[in-house]
């Protein structure tokens, strides 16, 4: 009996897991679409301001997991978003998501385009 009881516990709390991984990539995604502009400044105040309000965004979602690390990375044509997420339990330890997002802004990369063949 103990043993089923563990197996229920178990196999619940990966539901969990899983559905913070799940909630991540989207809030991941909708935060690169949304601040695609604002990432282009690259100074350490705004990329700190926005790993924090990521952070923030993300961790209304979780129920188990803890986001441990971040880092945002953005170019013209894609957003790169890793996060290092941990869980208490020692058996699902730490899971590292790397999520990539493709930005269409093409009036960034026609610009450059002209000027290379010029």
């Amino acid at each position: 009996m103990p043993v089923c009881i563990f197996i229920i516990i178990v196999l619940i709390y990966t539901v969990f897991i899983m559905h913070d991984r799940a909630c991540l990539y989207i809030e991941a995604g909708k935060f690169a679409e949304e601040n695609r502009l604002r990432a282009y400044v690259d100074t350490a105040k705004e990329q700190a301001a926005l790993k924090k309000e990521l952070q923030e965004r993300c961790e209304k979602h979780l129920f188990v997991c803890s986001i441990k690390d971040m880092e945002i990375k953005y170019n013209m044509l894609n957003v790169v978003i890793r996060l290092k997420i941990t869980s208490p339990i020692k058996i699902f330890g730490e899971y590292d998501m790397n999520s990539k997002y493709y930005i269409a802004d093409y009036s960034r990369t026609i610009r450059s385009l002209e000027a290379v063949k010029q």
